[in-house]
């Protein structure tokens, strides 16, 4: 019985040796930058299994048998063999970076076997794209910091021209950086398409109100499935797309075999030379369980003049799904400088995203979604130091700490905080003074009627009340020498519905015959509103109107108000039979109702205390006005006017972009030249070139009660022209106007004209030749031909000037 004891002590003991299982951990870095390196081959022993590097450079793995040799692999990298020193419980490991690149890598002629596993990966790429899934749901720690490139700065400093006295980059950023920010969100997934996010907490170092919060959201590309992979504003041709073997050089690098016997396809990518599209480069890890993305490491293969990124991605697999688990997207702002002395660097922003507690079975309801795809509450923001320790991935490190003490204690000093609302409400147009905020949009403008107009305008601030705003504005133009002014009352809601009530009361001049730009934006510097420097004929209005807006209806806006106004014309004008004609200034009492609608389908919006903001929709956007006049109530005039307006912008790849705007107006009844449609004109000789406006049309040429405009354009972007010297957007545009009118022989004393047979234009613009650090200048040539085309050619030309604003 002794010996059976025995020998069955030993054959368990036998079995738990064998089951002994072995972990080694470590990180790897660059030898030169020490920058930690994602996504490397590690392989345990003689044999091929192993493991991989997180985006963090770390590593740790499990195996049957003691580890006595590592050897680790990556592309553009010398293999790196070590032996474990005995006892050690982390290993921190360099790697040299090879002298050759991987553009002058030399693919013979024959099949590439990297395409068989790429066309796998397309294949099956449905079923792991994770916005293919019923829904999900997971937790996100966020984490953003700003720097410079500090090995680059290092450099410069030792160098004989490295400053000795006064403020020092480097030993600066040897100790903190300029910049951290910590984020929790929850984020929740419900097939098709709805999203909703919710940031738990925030913590941004030398502030106490998180005022940047959605920056990372934004900042990620969270799927490397998608046909086009989109960061920030910026476009690119996935690799793991349809016909990429045609464009993209893939190269097999290496395999390695995982403990469960599948495999991991290293493979390098590039565009192939003598292609020209917006395309990637980088280096990605294919498994063979269900031919997914492990891993992968990407940055466009022609850097941008204003923006260099490169993202890298993890999956791993969650409850039999390929999920993605950590993110990291790096942007160097190539516009925004940092200067230390005579020499200045780039700014660098680093954002990294963990993702866990991942279900890809929650319980959730279309009742759950809504248009609020990022929704902020400040209020529940802040959270103490216990509960930041159970949510980050590790500690902060003494980097990190020195940030936030160092940032928290300028912030104090600075008050920060009440500069970033100042920046922000600046955003918006406004200059905060306490409770009462002056209004930008009112200080200055210009146009051709009222030359030089200058004025001051002022509204409460959110500081005196969120519900309640008040405004009012006065102004005077040098030009017609004329005082405009106004004040206003606005009531609001702070839900979803974001319901608003409007009062006004106004003295002021406006573009006669101007109803079909009802959708110009606010903003003084959208391109769009470029056209009103150009207006030349303007009515002097007195009105009182009232709106009120809601957003009760899935992705619609509704408005619905009324209006009194006393309209005198500031040109000779008479509405009516000839006989009755007389020269001179007419007055007109007009009260309408009005009624608008914007529907947006599948628009997203990021939600704060106080507003909405719009994250914008894929799907075209539908504008509808409608306006009524009120016989019985003392107007002049019986009519009714009708106002469409759609416009979709859409991105095609290895084409470019494609932007179409369609405009339909129809005015029914009696009705003077003011209230008409005057086609948007915005010629001059050598001009400002404005979007959904006529580029060869004079002023006032065409007028009319019942129109259709086309506005048709496609970006190519880089894709036709790409030299080292000369990289411009290549812009196509085609414009088309139709109208008619009813009953010319009422509008007397101005030239009446109407594009019944069709006034067309084509131009072709060549944007951001010019890339200065907050703007982009380029020029362009519109031609108009067809029936109202002048018999002089060089009248039908119009050249322009593009001038767009930001990074």
């Amino acid at each position: 019985m002794k010996a059976l004891l025995i020998i069955c002590k030993l054959f368990l003991l036998s079995i738990a040796l064998n089951a002994q299982s072995y972990v080694i951990k470590g990180q790897v870095a660059d030898v030169r930058s020490n920058e930690k390196m994602a996504f490397v081959n590690i392989v345990v022993n003689e044999g091929r299994f192993g493991g991989t590097t997180d985006i963090d450079g770390k590593f740790s793995i499990t195996s049957r048998e003691p580890v006595h040799k590592l050897k680790l692999s990556f592309v553009g990298y010398n293999s790196l063999e070590i032996t474990p020193p005995y006892g050690t419980d982390f290993l921190s490991l360099v790697m040299e970076p090879q002298i050759h690149h991987l553009s002058e890598v030399v693919v013979h002629p024959g099949e590439n076997p990297a395409h068989r596993i790429i066309n796998l990966a397309l294949k099956f790429a449905d079923s792991n794209d994770p916005q293919k899934m019923t829904a999900y749901r997971y937790m996100a720690y966020d984490k953003l910091l700003f720097t410079v490139d500090t090995n680059r700065v290092a450099k410069i400093s030792n160098a004989k021209n490295s400053r000795q006295d006064g403020f020092n980059l480097q030993s600066f950023l040897s100790e903190r950086d300029l910049f951290l920010m910590e984020t929790v969100t929850e984020r929740s997934y419900m097939a098709p398409g709805k999203i909703h996010e919710k940031v738990l907490a925030s913590r941004m170092s030398g502030f106490s109100d998180p005022v940047l919060v959605f920056l990372i959201s934004q900042l990620q590309s969270t799927s490397f499935y998608d046909e086009l992979i989109q960061v920030s504003d910026k476009n690119y041709v996935n690799p793991i797309s349809r016909g990429s073997t045609r464009k993209y050089l893939f190269i097999l690098q290496d395999t390695n075999v995982t403990e469960t016997n599948d495999t991991v396809f290293t493979i390098s990518f590039r565009p192939i030379i003598g292609t020209n599209f917006d395309g990637l480069q980088g280096v990605i890890n294919i498994h063979s369980e269900n031919w997914a993305i492990q891993s992968v490491q990407a940055q466009p293969h022609r850097q941008e003049k204003g923006l260099s990124i490169s993202i890298q991605q993890l999956y791993e697999i969650i409850e039999g799904r390929w999920f993605p688990v950590q993110l990291q997207t790096d942007i160097q702002f190539n516009n925004a400088m940092i200067q230390d002395g005579n020499r200045s660097f780039p700014l660098l922003a680093i954002g990294k995203s963990y993702l866990r507690n991942i279900d890809l079975k929650p319980e959730l309801n279309s009742s759950d979604f809504n248009d609020i795809s990022l929704e902020i509450n400040r209020n529940e923001l802040q959270q103490d130091a216990a509960w930041w320790i159970g949510q980050r991935i590790d500690s902060l490190s003494a980097r990190d700490i020195e940030t936030y003490r160092y940032l928290d204690s300028i912030g104090r000093a600075a008050k920060l905080d009440q500069i970033a609302g100042s920046l922000l409400a600046v955003m918006k147009g406004k200059i905060p003074l306490g409770t009462v905020q002056l209004d930008l949009n009112r200080l200055f403008r210009y146009n051709d009627f009222e030359g030089f107009y200058a004025g001051l305008g002022f509204s409460t601030s959110p500081k005196l009340s969120k519900y309640f705003m008040a405004d009012a504005y006065w102004g005077y133009g040098f030009g017609d020498k004329k005082p405009k002014y106004g004040l206003g009352l606005n009531f609001s809601s702070t839900g979803n519905s974001q319901t608003k009530l409007w009062l006004r009361y106004d003295e002021t001049a406006e573009e006669s015959g101007g109803t079909n730009n009802w959708t110009q934006h606010e903003n003084p510097f959208n391109e769009k509103n470029y056209r009103r420097l150009f207006v030349n004929r303007m009515d002097y209005i007195k009105s009182i109107q009232s709106w009120v807006g809601t957003r009760a209806l899935p992705f619609a806006e509704v408005n619905l108000g009324f209006k009194r106004e006393i309209r005198t014309t500031s040109y000779d004008y008479f509405y009516g039979l000839a006989e009755e004609a007389l020269a001179g200034l007419q007055l007109y009492n007009i009260n309408e109702i009005h009624a608008s609608l914007r529907f947006a389908y599948d628009e997203k919006f990021l939600k704060t205390d106080d507003e909405l903001v719009s994250m914008g929709t894929r799907f075209p956007v539908l504008d509808i006005l409608f306006i009524r006049s009120l016989r019985s109530l003392e107007s002049d005039f019986n009519y009714s006017t009708y106002l469409i307006n759609v416009e979709h912008t859409f991105y095609k790849t290895y084409v470019g972009q494609t932007s179409a705007t369609i405009q339909f107006g129809v005015v029914l009844g009696d009705i003077p030249y003011p209230k008409l449609f005057n086609s948007p004109s915005a010629w001059r000789s050598f001009t400002l070139f404005a979007p959904n406006s006529f580029a060869t049309m004079r002023m006032n040429e065409f007028i009319s009660d019942r129109f259709v405009n086309v506005f048709l354009s496609h970006n190519f972007g880089k894709l036709l022209i790409r030299k080292s010297w000369f990289e411009p957007s290549v812009e196509l545009h085609t414009n088309i106007a139709v109208g008619s009118l009813s009953h010319p022989e009422l509008h007397h004393f101005v030239d009446i004209k109407t594009p019944e047979h069709g006034f067309y234009e084509s131009g072709i613009l060549f944007r951001n030749i010019i890339n200065l650090s907050m703007s982009k200048i380029g020029v362009g040539l519109f031609y108009r031909y067809g029936p109202y085309g002048y018999s002089k050619p060089a009248d039908n030309f119009g050249y322009k000037f593009t001038l767009s604003l930001g990074l």
